[in-house]
């Protein structure tokens, strides 16, 4: 994946569980996430999350890697093509302790993902 600088599948998760049996770590999960952004050694104010459904918009917000007192949240896209659609993801979601929220942008073609990327990481 020459596009991508990480990613964590599930393939991934279960060799870091150690015991081969990662069914308390799924993906989307803010642990898979926080895994991915130490591999990274990027703080969530420079990762991209691209997610199809609301629950990939909910494991993006608040993720615990370094330090309880400061949790990170990723900039998130939604695809519009993938498992719930552009409708139900701009509905958002409530998460506890933070309202309703909503993913950063929307796209409904892959090729939108270089705007974005070019408006975050342009230098």
């Amino acid at each position: 994946m020459k596009y991508f600088d990480c990613f964590v599948s599930k393939e991934i998760l279960l060799a870091y569980d150690g015991n081969g049996n990662a069914s308390s770590i799924k993906k989307p999960s803010k642990v898979s996430l926080a895994l991915a952004l130490g591999l990274l050694d990027s703080p969530g104010e420079y990762v991209l999350h691209v997610g199809d459904t609301l629950n990939d918009l909910v494991a993006s917000q608040k993720i615990i890697r370094l330090n309880p007192m400061h949790p990170e949240t990723l900039i998130t896209v939604g695809v519009s093509w993938g498992y719930e659609g552009k409708k139900r993801l701009k509905e958002g979601v409530e998460v506890s302790g933070q309202g309703r929220v909503h993913f950063n942008h929307i796209i409904s073609k892959p090729f939108e993902l270089f705007g974005i990327v070019e408006k975050y990481f342009k230098d």
